[in-house]
């Protein structure tokens, strides 16, 4: 039944793209036109089918194709997904360009969003990753990482019991796995619910019952699962999937409705504390649902009011999600190469030795400012393995521009090659290797800096993990803290080590919208005694 859907799928998206090529070739307009208003250069819809035949790829996975193709229509092209252009960027040089100096421009996305159509009922209403460039958007993003916002530093470090009760979580039950099954442990489910419980904490409040935590986490990975099977078929059958596939779309229906009931009784249960103002309410630390239930926006109208309940599943999934996947994908790479290269893990506990107090159970968030190697191995793994796909969320401008000598059309979707950059053997030396070294600075531009990477782009570009400009990812502190944090008290508490002599840790990419292991990680950990 699944080849027969995948035969069906496939056959139809040949032939939507072929017709988009016949009415390209009868209606586009004329190439004759000065290099200020042409469109950057790219493959033809044609071009397009025959790859999509040769690799029998799903349309998600258009990154490693378009990838290829910049090597011979250069670092900025045009590619017709269907009717309609997108543009690509690989050049660091033409990002900063777009998302530094003409930053106001290029901060909107388009109208049309993948997530829009797949939830319609979630992504309708209040969202900052997807959300028009305006008002409402800065609002909201200002509750988020503003001085009230949880993301703030000051604010940020209130969680600190948060992280360190998700690190207990996740050592007891690395512990409990090592002792059966020859120490061999499967990580990423592991990694997978420390971020997530961690980030519900934050959001809904940090006195949260365990099995709450637990039952949100089967809706939301029952959901994560089914997923890709739907936006096979959506990406092609649009109009008609709900009826083709009816049984296909009343199941999605169903996984949603679950997730979103178990989201709404947290989000109901923190807003009775918060009426009653009882004593756990008091004593908890300020959750992002809280701000939210204060926050004041205007409606269509221009009347003042507070945020709906569909506004507020609708934030505070984006708050967890997005978060939880990328944070744990990334925590993923960086733990296999560590694992792969041992002398990485070697100089990281020589290092925590040189500054930790002995007999020290955890690495304390205090720590980790004296720990430059560890910082350098996270730069790194954010470099060789950013975690997010490069047609995830694109841009678009607000208006014409020129860019590269090309004309980047209003509202046309730009999307920038992420894992292209932090691969440019023109920037980086060996760009292939993991050489956390390459983050260490002893010159003296490098002290001049603190021997701080800049990793948010603002002075320049060498790599995009979280973006740059005004749309840079707002969980930037939160998720570079947590992996530090995570990353050292993984390698404090336990010796990693590969489940064969050989250490063939398998490095190969599983391309979806996250840029996953494709082969998880699978090592042998023993308890470190200090």
């Amino acid at each position: 039944m699944e080849m027969q859907t995948t035969n069906i799928i496939f056959i139809t998206l040949c032939f939507c793209l072929l017709l988009s090529f016949i009415f390209k070739l009868l209606f586009s307009p004329s190439s004759s036109k000065t290099a200020k208003t042409k469109l950057p250069p790219g493959p033809s819809t044609f071009h397009l089918i025959a790859n999509f035949i040769w690799h029998r790829k799903p349309f998600y996975e258009l990154g490693p194709l378009i990838s290829l193709m910049r090597h011979k229509y250069g670092p900025i092209m045009t590619v017709y997904i269907g009717s309609k252009p997108t543009i690509f960027i690989a050049d660091q040089t033409l990002a900063y360009q777009a998302l530094i100096q003409q930053g106001a421009v290029f901060a909107d996305r388009p109208d049309s969003n993948l997530f829009k159509k797949i939830f319609p009922d979630h992504y309708t209403h209040a969202s900052i990753a997807l959300s028009s460039y305006g008002t409402t958007w800065r609002i909201l993003r200002r509750n988020l990482i503003g001085t009230a916002g949880v993301l703030y530093p000051s604010r940020l470090k209130s969680y600190s019991h948060v992280r360190k009760r998700a690190l207990d979580i996740l050592v007891d039950k690395l512990q409990r796995d090592s002792k059966c099954g020859q120490g061999h442990v499967y990580v990423k489910d592991h990694f997978r619910y420390a971020i997530f419980s961690m980030l519900v904490l934050m959001c809904y409040g940090d006195n949260i019952e365990e099995c709450k935590i637990q039952e949100l986490d089967v809706a939301q990975d029952r959901l994560n699962n089914f997923l890709p099977r739907v936006i096979k078929v959506f990406v092609v059958m649009q109009k008609i999937w709900k009826i083709v596939f009816r049984n296909m779309w009343n199941e999605f229906q169903e996984i949603i409705k679950r997730r979103d009931d178990s989201i709404m009784s947290l989000i109901r249960a923190r807003k009775k504390m918060r009426l009653e103002k009882n004593d756990i309410y008091i004593e908890s630390t300020v959750s992002y649902i809280d701000t939210l239930m204060e926050l004041e926006v205007a409606d269509d109208k221009g009347k003042i009011k507070n945020l709906e309940e569909a506004d507020l599943l609708s934030l505070t999934i984006e708050f967890i999600s997005p978060g939880t996947d990328t944070t744990t994908t990334t925590l993923n790479w960086i733990m296999a190469n560590v694992v792969k290269h041992p002398r990485i893990q070697e100089k990281i506990i020589e290092e925590m030795h040189q500054v930790i107090e002995q007999g020290q159970e955890r690495i304390k968030e205090e720590d980790l400012q004296k720990l430059p190697y560890l910082k350098a191995v996270i730069l790194e793994g954010l470099r060789r393995h950013p975690p997010v796909n490069v047609v995830a969320v694109p841009h678009t401008t607000t208006e014409d521009v020129e860019l590269g000598g090309y004309l980047v059309p209003k509202g046309v979707p730009v999307c920038f090659l992420i894992p292209d950059m932090g691969l440019d053997p023109n920037v980086w030396e060996d760009p292939r290797e993991f050489k956390p070294e390459r983050f260490l600075f002893d010159d003296e531009i490098g002290r001049e800096n603190n021997n701080v990477f800049d990793i948010t782009g603002s002075k320049e570009i060498k790599m995009l993990p979280f973006g740059a400009g005004r749309r840079i990812c707002p969980g930037i502190g939160v998720a570079t803290l947590n992996l530090e944090y995570f990353v050292a008290n993984l390698i404090w508490c336990f010796e990693w080590t590969a489940v064969n002599r050989e250490n063939n840790i398998d490095l190969s990419e599983k391309v979806g919208f996250m840029m996953e292991m494709k082969n998880p990680l699978r090592a042998r950990v023993f308890p470190r005694l200090h």
